[in-house]
């Protein structure tokens, strides 16, 4: 299994991956330097899922939802690369994972999987 550009037929470049790299770990100081704080963060991402959703964009966006697909994580919730459109979230990337970054979502799966437990 590819990574998530082959997957959905645009291999992603060293490039590429990069600067969403770089997207995403400045996109708060981005909105502070804007908007002098990110009150308004949340809502702007429930707004494009959203407007997602009511266009039918099939967009890849990162959702958290129930992952059943990786062994042990029944139930739990991981936040992943996910197409959404008007019928909701038509596919899921399946991350390659090496032997150590399985075992580390694992042990984070477990002490999710205990929180929720302990809330139900």
């Amino acid at each position: 299994m590819g990574d998530f550009g082959e997957q959905i037929g645009v291999p992603l470049t060293d490039g590429m991956k990069a600067d969403i790299d770089e997207r995403v770990r400045r996109a708060a100081y981005r909105i502070i330097s804007g908007k002098g704080f990110t009150n308004y963060g949340i809502g702007a991402g429930l707004a494009k899922i959203a407007r997602v959703i009511r266009d039918d964009d099939r967009t890849v966006l990162t959702l958290s939802m129930p992952t059943d697909f990786i062994e042990g994580l029944d139930g739990v919730s991981l936040s992943l690369p996910r197409i959404l459109g008007a019928s909701g979230v038509l596919a899921t990337a399946r991350p390659p994972l090496s032997p150590e970054e399985d075992s580390a979502l694992q042990r984070s799966a477990q002490v999710l999987g205990e929180a929720k437990s302990s809330i139900i």
